[in-house]
Parts: structure tokens; sequence; C-alpha cells
């Protein structure tokens, strides 16, 4: 067994010496998460934005806008759907030479996210920032928050992908997945998010903290 372990290190040194150095300096830190090397994920981001060393995917996000269409298709919805969403919805804003306000949307976009993807062009709009230059910053991110309708999960992926690691905004404090690792891992029972944030804090890199709990929630079995 602690041949294998070495051995799922090994590969993420070779692909991700940044990530490997992470988790490193993360376990000697939190002993406890040694036991989660098994199933330690080998990618630092999520799959499908072009963050990961490996990734060449045509079809990532190529900015901040983008990135905001794929969380909004993604929260709720199956993979699949998801996916069929935010392809449709990247290719429609692309093809558009000019925004409007309340502008009609493809008849096939998710009839419960047409309100938000409207809102958040209004508010692009009223704000005067063109799609290609939204970008992670405190001012822009205030303003992407403060959308209506705009999902938790998507301005968390947003801080996840781009934040500084010690940041706790990455932290999903709502997800069922990463309530249930926590809850898992610490023996804990409906733990409230003031008890989760208190645990949290203790972690110096949040993500490599948010990657070990979300891999424990689905992969626990093989641990």
């Amino acid at each position: 067994m602690a041949s294998m372990h070495l051995n799922r290190l090994y590969i993420i040194n070779f692909i991700n010496p940044s990530w490997y150095k992470q988790i490193i300096e993360f376990l000697e830190e939190h002993p406890a998460y040694c036991k989660l090397i098994p199933i330690v994920a080998l990618d630092e981001y999520p799959n499908g934005f072009n963050k990961n060393p490996h990734e060449q995917d045509e079809e990532a996000p190529r900015n901040i806008f983008e990135t905001i269409l794929n969380g909004l298709a993604y929260a709720g919805s199956d993979i699949d759907y998801g996916k069929e969403q935010y392809l449709m919805t990247k290719k429609f804003f692309r093809s558009c030479d000019v925004f409007t306000e309340d502008m009609e949307l493809p008849p096939e976009t998710n009839p419960a996210k047409v309100p938000i993807y409207k809102a958040l062009i209004n508010t692009l709009l009223e704000k005067d920032i063109i799609v290609n230059d939204l970008k992670y910053t405190e001012e822009h991110m205030e303003i992407i928050s403060n959308v209506e309708g705009m999902t938790e999960s998507t301005i968390t992926l947003l801080h996840l992908l781009y934040d500084e690691v010690t940041s706790e905004r990455c932290l999903p404090y709502g997800d069922k997945q990463f309530k249930r690792g926590m809850s898992m891992f610490y023996g804990l029972e409906n733990p409230t998010k003031e008890q989760l944030r208190e645990i949290t804090a203790t972690w110096t890199n949040k993500k490599v903290g948010l990657m070990f709990i979300v891999q424990y929630a689905h992969y626990s079995e093989f641990v």
C-alpha cells in the first residue's frame, strides 16, 4: 500500500510539481489526511478550463465571462445537460456582435437560467463592462456576485480557479458533497457553517483541503 501511495505522489510530482508541493505541505500540517493519499486528485484544478499542465481542451472557456457561462450551465444540472447548455450558450454569445438589454436567447436555453443570463448582460451593460474585459478583480467579482439569481456555485468556481490558495472563498460551504465529506472525515452530524469554518480555518491551503474532502465524499470506500 505504501508503494501505491508513493507511486501516486510520484506521478503528481512528475506532471505538476507545484501541486505536489502543495499537497505535501498540507499533509505535513494535517497528518490525519495521509490516509486519503490513495484517492488524492492528480489534477490541481477542475478539468475543462485548461488550468492543468496537460490540458488542451478546445471547448474550455476563453475568459471570465465564458467561465461564468460554464458555471451557470452546470449549476443544478446533470453533467450531460450542463455541457450541452454551456456549449450552446457559449456559441450563441460568441456570435453576438452587439449585446442589448433583455436580449433574446436561443429557445433551447434552460428556462430557469434565462433570467440570470439576461440579468448578467443587463448588469454588464449598466456598468459599461465589455464581456471580454471582465476580469477577476474585487470590483468585477462584487458586480457579478450581485447579479440577480447568480448561483453560489458559479462564484465559488471563479474563486477556485483564480483566487489565492489561502482564501476561504473557494470553499463551497453549502455544497452537499463538501458537507458530506466534512461530516464523514470529522465525525460530525449536520454541521453548521460556523463549525465547518472553524475547521477550515486551520487549513493554510484551502484548495488542497477542499480537494481531499470532496474526493473523500466520492471515494471513501477506497480508503
